[in-house]
């Protein structure tokens, strides 16, 4: 009988490989990490919530704390016996917080801001307002990990009576509109607990409230980033200060008012008055921009006043120029030196007032011209004045003279109207003049004409005097 046999295959086992494993190992490494940061949010959350609960009922406390206390004392000023610490550690619930109390005077727009306060008394109530942090690292309030509430305290009375009197610092630009946002610092060098620190507000104006009366007992400084920073000068026997030291009268709003603006910068060009060519190592003093004050006895003439830069020996580089940074607005004065006598000094570029005078804006970056005529190229600089005998070392400009300076042989004939300086100088453009003799010709309306001859040999400096009719 045939038999049927069967082969049975036997069944493999099944088993991890080695990648699989790690492959199971990182999916389980990713998902603990991930349930582990989710576990650590939830309970720094969880810390948050209950730091956060237990600083808001800190501030709060503290705030019913502070009503109890008497509308005078309430202050953070050291000074004063029983004052509310400015920054303390305090423990509630077992942990540790950072408590900041700060006190403000309010000046309240219903009877009237600042100067214009219906009773002259601004400091119409008090803002407290504390801010508790949990973070105990920061130096600063940390928004994040910290409660902060406020509260207005008004004065038992109607409005509170305080000893001494307000100091308002206006801080305007040139242009006479406020400056927001400035740093204006007052010290009392014989009461320094006067000392004080304020912001402008958006009208440029700083109140320091409660200062001791005391007569020019103020020093004060203007900074802001950009702006060209003022401080108060003593008066001396010899000086009058434009910003003097403020004064405080007893219950009275004392205002003071500081001019400043944004620096500027400019750049000083020596130039050959017909080349228009730039001049190398020219050497000049030059003072100028804010007015600090004037000497005593006093002086009509810009030149002798006081002002905030003053230098002497500069010099222009190699490449003709002086370079100034940071500087304040307003008029400067240059003297020129010329130790070699090799140049004479005709004017600035920009005429104004003085010959040697120039001015430079608020937040501007100028250019500013020397003008020089060399002594030894053939040229002729004629200043006109009326001839005065009575003060025959002061004689007067006269502007718009025509003067003609003529040489038939040359084919030579330019007539130029003098500046208010008086002067005309030959030649305008162009090459030097050729030494030769030159008739001149000066009439100006009110005066008698000249007529005259000029050799021109190098420069020639020439005063020219009329008569008046």
């Amino acid at each position: 009988m045939k038999k049927n046999i069967f082969f049975r295959r036997r069944a493999k086992k099944s088993a991890f490989t080695l990648i699989e494993a790690a492959v199971l190992m990182f999916i389980f490494s990713v998902v603990s990490i991930a349930f582990y940061k989710l576990m650590s949010q939830g309970m720094s959350s969880m810390n948050d919530n209950q730091s956060r609960a237990s600083s808001t009922e800190l501030a709060r406390e503290t705030i019913e704390l502070i009503r109890n206390i008497e509308y005078d004392k309430i202050t953070t000023d050291p000074d004063v016996a029983g004052a509310l610490a400015e920054d303390q550690n305090v423990s509630k619930s077992g942990k540790t917080f950072r408590r900041f109390i700060s006190v403000e005077y309010v000046d309240d727009n219903f009877d009237g801001i600042g100067e214009a306060d219906s009773n002259a008394k601004p400091m119409d109530y008090k803002k407290i307002t504390v801010a508790v942090s949990w973070d105990l690292t920061s130096e600063t309030i940390n928004p994040s990990k910290s409660v902060t509430l406020s509260a207005l305290f008004a004065p038992p009375t109607v409005e509170n009576v305080y000893d001494g009197g307000i100091l308002s610092i206006n801080v305007i630009g040139s242009d006479g509109k406020g400056i927001p946002n400035a740093e204006v610092k007052i010290e009392n060098a014989s009461n320094p607990t006067a000392n004080e620190t304020v912001n402008t507000n958006a009208d440029g104006k700083a109140f320091f409230y409660a200062k001791p009366a005391g007569d020019l007992a103020y020093y004060f400084k203007v900074i802001k980033d950009g702006y060209f920073s003022v401080e108060s000068k003593n008066a001396t026997a010899s000086f009058n200060p434009n910003d003097p030291y403020a004064s405080v009268v007893e219950g009275n709003i004392n205002q003071q008012s500081i001019v400043t603006d944004k620096n500027s910068d400019f750049n000083v060009f020596a130039k050959d008055i017909i080349t228009n060519a730039d001049i190398p190592d020219v050497q000049f003093d030059l003072k100028g921009g804010k007015k600090i004050g004037e000497p005593i006895p006093g002086s009509s003439n810009p030149f002798d006043w006081v002002y905030a830069f003053e230098d002497t020996n500069l010099k222009t580089g190699a490449d003709g120029k002086k370079s100034f940074s940071d500087m304040s607005f307003g008029s400067y004065f240059l003297t020129f030196q010329d130790p070699k006598d090799q140049y004479k000094f005709v004017r600035m570029g920009e005429i104004l007032d003085q010959k040697n005078q120039f001015n430079i804006p608020a937040d501007s970056d100028s250019y500013v011209s020397i003008l020089l005529a060399d002594k030894n190229t053939n040229s002729f600089l004629a200043t006109v004045v009326e001839e005065k005998p009575d003060d025959p070392e002061n004689p007067l400009p006269i502007a718009d003279a025509i003067v003609q300076l003529k040489n038939d042989s040359l084919g030579y004939d330019v007539t130029l109207n003098t500046n208010k300086f008086g002067q005309a100088f030959f030649p305008d453009s162009g090459a030097p003049l050729t030494e030769e003799t030159y008739d001149l010709k000066v009439t100006a309306t009110g005066y008698g004409d000249y007529s005259g001859t000029r050799p021109i040999n190098g420069l020639v400096d020439s005063d020219v005097y009329l008569i008046p009719n």
